[in-house]
Formats: C-alpha cells, sequence, structure tokens
C-alpha cells in the first residue's frame, strides 16, 4: 500500500491536508518489491482510484482500489484488490543528523558494483553519504 501512496501524492503525506480524490493510471512503470529477502511486484499497466484523507496529525487514512496485471496460466490477466486503512508518518528530520560522523558504521551494499558503494567511500558524516547515494546514476 505505501508504493501506492507515494505515486498517489508523490509530495508526501503532509501534503493531504483534506479528503482527496485519487485517480491513476500507469501503463508503463511496474510497482517493483523488494524487502531485502524478497522481491516481486505489479507489472504495467496498473491504476488506482480512490481517495486520501487526514486522520490526526501523523496519519493518513486511505481507500483505493487497485487493479493491476498479474501473470496467469494463458498470458496476462487483470487483477484487482482493494486496500484501505490507516498510514502512519513523522513529518519531522530524520533521527540522526546529517553532521553524524560515520566513523564505527559498517555500510553494506547488495551490488558491490553498484556506483553510490564505489563513491560511499570517501564519505566521512551521514550528509555526505546521502549525497553520494542521491547523485550515483546507478545506486538504487
Amino acid at each position: 500500500a505505501l508504493r501506492l501512496l507515494e505515486r498517489a501524492e508523490p509530495g508526501g503525506p503532509s501534503r493531504v491536508t483534506g479528503e482527496t480524490a485519487v485517480q491513476l493510471e500507469d501503463a508503463i512503470n511496474h510497482i517493483n518489491l523488494d524487502t531485502g529477502t524478497a522481491m516481486g511486484g505489479f507489472q504495467a499497466p496498473w491504476a488506482i482510484e480512490g481517495s486520501l484523507a487526514p486522520q490526526g496529525a501523523e496519519g493518513r487514512r486511505f481507500d483505493l482500489d487497485f487493479s493491476f496485471t498479474a501473470p496467469g496460466p494463458d498470458g496476462a490477466v487483470q487483477a484487482e484488490m482493494r486496500l484501505n486503512g490507516v498510514a502512519d508518518f513523522n513529518d519531522r528530520e530524520f533521527p540522526i543528523a546529517g553532521s553524524s560522523t560515520l566513523d564505527g558504521w559498517r555500510l553494506d551494499w547488495r551490488d558491490d558494483n553498484d556506483a553510490a558503494a564505489r563513491a560511499a567511500g570517501n564519505a566521512k558524516t551521514l550528509e555526505q553519504l546521502r549525497a553520494v547515494i542521491g547523485q550515483a546514476p546507478d545506486s538504487g
């Protein structure tokens, strides 16, 4: 649901200040999911329709109908699911300051050939590491 919420409001949950209708279709971009231990996703075309609304200071209620393409025994088929609930978020800075030193940190990369992995060795602070990751052309 979080990936769909990101697509529904790219500006983030703080941009949802009232009841907001959502209608979005994407015929090109797949939704890729990767938990670190499992990978999967939803193939395009897909669509969401529904609503978002604030719930308290740090919650956003969502009610979305999600239709997507799924593999079937005879080729791709259209499937649907309804997603509703409340997503909590914290509209504050990440709790570790950018000026924090990386001394003692162990940085691991799933792909040692990732451009960010190669460039990260020069980063001395969290802010520098964030900049390296954000600038690396092949970082994921």
